[in-house]
């Protein structure tokens, strides 16, 4: 019986020991719980767990150190982190305890690192209108104030007149004489910057020439009357500061009008001669040119040419009763005016 009573007793204060002490865990469990979320919520950080005799540990996502405790305590007044201290026996140089820590651990709480940021001021286009003075074109040349005159490339009409001849080689015969004009273009090419240059044209010619033949001949008047297109080709030489230049030459003329009127002296009658038709006339002629030029201004210049035919007019001797072995002379004033 006591037996009995004592076996109840004693099973009744161990179920009532085993009790409270579950009861004082799962209260302290929950409580240490509640801790944790309420300091997490507080303070955002990443949580690293160290040993005890471990160095404080840094977190891989951060960049900063981990500052002492007795600094922070003294630098703000703001929830500072929970870092992992030494005990006090590693502090004081006291040998540390004997029993095992190294199964022990400590939860290290860091701050998350604030974000550092960086204002760079963003280029800002400059819209204002940038305006470029231009000198306004100025009639002077420099080139001219200078005295500098260069040879430059240039398309111009050219117009010339002039008196021209007709030597015969028969002394007993009389020399012809007229007029001539031609205008065309002609291009300026130089060779150089200011002292040679050459000339190229195109230019139509309208030439007259006429005598009187007295005596046996009883003053019976002729007259050529000429038109060809004439191709020169000259080389032109000058000074850098001189105005004046020199040309020389040749000139090519593609004869397709040559008509001969032969009046009597007796009469008015005039007879009139194709000698283009009748193949008397020579279908090229070829002569030598040169002169001099002016130049004006930029624009414009004088020349004076003097040409001597190097190639017979007439394939024939003679040219209805008269010796036809002309040598043509010319000499001519003109203009030329650049248009470029």
């Amino acid at each position: 019986m006591h037996f009995k009573h004592f076996l109840v007793s004693f099973i009744s204060e161990f179920y009532l020991e085993a009790t409270v002490n579950l009861s004082l865990k799962l209260i302290l469990g929950i409580a240490c719980s509640f801790s944790l979320l309420t300091a997490a919520e507080q303070v955002p950080a990443s949580i690293d767990v160290v040993a005890d005799d471990a160095a404080p540990v840094v977190s891989s996502s951060s960049t900063e150190s981990v500052a002492p405790v007795a600094e922070t305590s003294k630098t703000t007044a703001q929830p500072s982190p929970m870092v992992a201290q030494e005990s006090p026996a590693q502090i004081s140089g006291a040998p540390a305890p004997t029993q095992n820590t190294s199964s022990q651990t400590r939860m290290v709480i860091q701050s998350k690192p604030e974000p550092i940021v960086i204002r760079v001021p963003a280029k800002q286009r400059n819209r204002q209108a940038i305006i470029i003075e231009k000198d306004a074109p100025s009639r002077t040349d420099v080139r001219a104030l200078r005295n500098y005159y260069p040879i430059e490339l240039n398309l111009a009409v050219s117009a010339s007149i002039g008196s021209a001849m007709f030597l015969n080689s028969d002394f007993d015969m009389p020399d012809f004489s007229g007029l001539f004009w031609n205008a065309g273009a002609i291009v300026i090419f130089p060779l150089n910057d200011a002292t040679v240059g050459m000339t190229a044209g195109v230019l139509f010619r309208s030439r007259t020439a006429s005598a009187v033949l007295d005596g046996s001949y009883n003053n019976d008047r002729y007259r050529f009357s000429q038109m060809s297109i004439d191709l020169p080709l000259f080389f032109k030489f000058k000074g850098a500061r001189s105005r004046l230049a020199f040309d020389t030459g040749v000139q090519m003329s593609i004869n397709f009008y040559d008509k001969l009127e032969v009046a009597s002296g007796t009469t008015s009658a005039e007879d009139e001669y194709d000698l283009m038709k009748a193949s008397y006339r020579a279908p090229i002629d070829w002569s030598l040119v040169g002169g001099f030029s002016v130049l004006i201004n930029h624009r414009i210049s004088f020349n004076m040419k003097f040409l001597f035919g190097i190639s017979e007019m007439y394939n024939t001797s003679q040219v209805q009763s008269i010796s036809s072995d002309f040598t043509p002379v010319e000499a001519s004033m003109g203009v030329v005016v650049n248009i470029l």
